[in-house]
């Protein structure tokens, strides 16, 4: 994947909000409904693996001692745990991915989180590798 991948995309970050970005695409596609319209984005917009594998190129380039790993989800796996896990001087943070404007966390996601977080770990909803970086930060694992 190379920067080019997401620059395809650009219209998908250019709008703050989902119905900011639905309001523009009436526009742009015509007078179509909302949910017209995010049907059509569910289609078109990026599958979450390929910000899960941005943000773990991102990851993997850090120049710190870490480890960040996709978690497989399957059959037997615990259902509602974070898709990556990232660990670095004995701490850790767990990330969940979802799409932009499309992705939403299930009900089993979100409990999983707030069980994190009431352990004292870390978990956010994150799409972009820029927001993994900003969360890095905050947190002090890296300095930008």
């Amino acid at each position: 994947m190379n920067s080019n991948d997401f620059r395809k995309f650009e219209i998908l970050w250019r709008y703050p909000t989902t119905d900011d970005l639905v309001k523009a695409l009436k526009e742009e596609w015509g007078s179509h409904r909302k949910d017209e319209i995010l049907k059509r984005l569910r289609r078109i917009v990026p599958k979450e693996s390929f910000y899960q594998k941005a943000i773990l190129k991102y990851l993997d380039a850090l120049d710190i001692p870490h480890w960040a790993v996709k978690i497989a989800q399957g059959p037997y796996s615990q259902g509602g745990v974070p898709d990556i896990h990232f660990e670095s001087g004995g701490r850790c943070i767990h990330f969940e991915v979802k799409r932009p404007y499309v992705g939403e966390e299930s009900d089993l996601q979100k409990e999983t989180r707030k069980a994190i977080e009431a352990s004292g770990g870390m978990s956010y909803v994150v799409t972009f590798p820029e927001e993994v970086q900003a969360i890095l930060t905050q947190e002090g694992f890296i300095n930008t």
